[in-house]
């Protein structure tokens, strides 16, 4: 009976998880500490330290997703293999 007892309130629980994950999934996309934080660096000088390594961290980011979708489509393109520093091990 105990036992029963124990996995009726884990199931409650889970059922409760699930419904809070979905209610705040259906809300939208709430802002982000990262998103907050760059309105906050926005409103900041352009060479006030905090914001100039905010920037470049947001940059960095961006060059990095470009850089891993240009991978991604020359890896389509070409016939799989290990590729280390620029060569491809066919010389």
């Amino acid at each position: 009976m105990r036992k029963w007892m124990i996995l009726a309130l884990l199931a409650a629980g889970a059922v409760g998880l699930a419904r809070l994950a979905s209610r705040r999934e259906a809300e939208g996309s709430r802002p982000t500490i990262w998103d907050k934080l760059g309105a906050q660096m926005e409103e900041m000088p352009e060479d006030f330290p905090p914001r100039v390594m905010f920037d470049n961290v947001a940059k960095t980011n961006e060059t990095t997703q470009k850089i891993l979708n240009i991978l991604e489509e020359k890896g389509a393109e070409e016939e799989p293999g290990l590729i280390v520093a620029g060569h491809s091990g066919n010389d």
